[in-house]
C-alpha cells in the first residue's frame, strides 16, 4: 500500500513549539534514515530544520544555509566547505557531518561523500549518500555506531568533521544492502530509500533482491518501516518523464551522461517484499496543480535552475508530508496542531553535476513487510 495521502488544505509555515521534555515523549525512540542522492539530502535537511526549530531552537525554519550552487543559475559566494560547516553549525552542536568534496572534481563526485546524523530530544535523523551505480555508500561515520550514540561524536577510526576526507581514505564502503545490514544493528524506525537522478541500469535484479532482504531483516529486528521514495522530475528536462508512473530504464535506453539518468530502476522486488511507496513525485504534482499547473506556474517555483533539485518551498512540502503522514501516526507528533477537516481525496502518494542544494490529517500507516522477495 502507498503512504501518499495528501493534506486537505495548505499547511501552515509556523511550527508549534514544545519543550524538549515534551518532544521526548512525542518522538522518543524514533530513528529515521534517508539513503539517496542530493535530492533526498535537501528534503532531509528541511525535515531536520523543521523539527529542530520546533523542539530545540528559536531559529526560524527559513534560516537555512544556501548550497554553493545557489539559485537563479548563479553561483553562491560560499563553497562546499563553507556550506558543510554552516549547515552543521546551524543545529547548535546536535549534528555530525561526515562531509567532503574535492575540488576540482574529476569524473564527477567520485571523490565526495556526505553522511549526517542529527541528535534530537530522544530521536535521530540520519542521511547516507548514495549515487546509484556511480558510487555506493561510504564514509567515516560508522552507520551502526552513529545511530547508537546519543550525541554527535567522532567517527569510528578517523576524524569526522566537515571537510575531512581523501580519495581512498574512507573507513568503509558498502553496497546498499550491506549498509542496511549495518543500520539494522540499531533500532531504525523508518528507512527512506531513493536512487535519485543517478545511472542505475547496471544495478541487477540480484542487487534489488538483496536490498529487499536486508530491509526485511531490519523489519524483523526492529519493526522498521520501509519506504521507496519516487524521484521528482521537472517537465522542463528533455526526455524526462515528469510525475506519474516511473519511466523504467532498459537495454535500449540512451544516456546523455555517464553519471545521470532520466529513468528509474525496477524496484518490484522491494514492492513484492512489502515496502511502501512514498510518492514524492505525486505530492509535488498535486502541489503544482494546487498552484495552477505547468502552464500557469513557472518551473522555477518548484526547481532550482538546474531542473534537478527542488526549490526550498517544494522541499518543505515533502518534509511536512514526512513529518505529518509518515512520522505522526506513530509518534502523536501532531498533538500540537489543530486538525484541519478530513481529507477529501488521497493521491497515490545530482543534477547538472554534483549536488546543489500538511496540515496533519489522520493516516493509518501501511502494514509492515512480511517477507523478503
Amino acid at each position: 500500500p502507498d503512504v501518499t495521502a495528501l493534506p486537505a488544505s495548505p499547511a501552515t509555515t509556523t511550527p508549534c513549539k514544545v519543550a524538549d521534555a515534551a518532544a521526548e515523549s512525542l518522538l522518543n525512540g524514533t530513528n529515521v534514515v534517508y539513503v539517496g542522492d542530493s535530492t533526498s539530502r535537501f528534503e532531509y535537511m528541511r525535515l531536520v530544520q523543521r523539527l529542530h526549530a520546533r523542539y530545540s531552537s528559536t531559529t526560524p525554519v527559513e534560516a537555512a544555509p544556501r548550497s554553493p550552487h545557489g539559485h537563479n543559475c548563479t553561483k553562491s559566494p560560499s563553497g562546499w566547505q563553507q556550506y558543510y560547516e554552516q549547515s552543521t553549525r546551524e543545529f547548535g552542536g546536535k549534528m555530525v557531518c561526515d562531509c567532503f568534496r574535492l575540488k576540482p572534481i574529476e569524473g564527477c563526485c567520485d571523490q565526495t561523500v556526505e553522511n549526517r546524523v542529527y541528535y534530537g530530544a530522544g530521536f535521530r535523523l540520519a542521511y547516507f549518500q548514495w549515487f546509484g551505480q556511480v558510487h555506493m555508500p561510504r564514509g567515516n561515520l560508522h552507520p551502526n555506531g552513529a545511530l547508537r550514540a546519543t550525541s554527535p561524536s567522532q567517527c569510528e577510526r578517523l576524524p569526522c568533521h566537515p571537510g575531512f576526507g581523501a580519495p581512498g581514505g574512507w573507513s568503509w564502503s558498502h553496497s546498499v544492502a550491506e549498509l542496511l545490514r549495518l543500520l539494522g544493528g540499531s533500532p531504525v524506525t523508518h528507512l527512506i530509500l531513493n536512487a535519485g537522478h543517478w545511472r542505475n541500469e547496471a544495478l541487477s535484479s540480484d542487487f534489488w533482491h538483496a536490498v529487499a532482504a536486508a530491509g526485511a531483516e531490519m523489519h524483523r529486528a526492529h519493526g522498521t518501516r520501509l519506504y521507496w521514495r519516487t524521484t521528482v522530475r521537472s517537465w522542463t528536462l528533455p526526455g524526462a518523464h515528469p510525475f506519474g508512473e516511473p519511466k523504467l530504464c532498459s537495454n535500449s535506453t540512451v544516456f546523455s551522461s555517464p553519471y545521470h539518468s532520466l529513468c528509474d530502476p525496477d524496484v518490484s522486488p522491494l514492492k513484492k517484499a512489502g515496502w511502501a511507496t512514498y510518492d514524492a513525485s505525486a505530492i509535488i504534482k498535486r502541489h503544482q496543480e494546487r498552484l495552477g499547473g505547468p502552464n500557469v506556474t513557472k518551473a522555477s517555483t518548484f526547481f532550482l535552475c538546474d531542473g534537478i533539485h527542488l526549490a526550498d518551498d517544494a522541499n518543505d512540502v515533502l518534509a511536512k508530508h514526512v513529518e505529518h503522514n509518515i512520522l505522526a501516526p506513530q509518534t502523536n507528533l501532531s498533538s500540537c496542531h489543530t486538525p484541519p477537516p478530513p481529507p477529501t481525496a488521497a493521491a497515490t502518494a545530482e543534477h547538472a553535476h554534483c549536488p546543489h542544494h500538511h496540515h496533519h490529517h489522520t493516516h493509518t500507516p501501511p502494514p509492515p513487510p512480511t517477507a523478503a522477495a
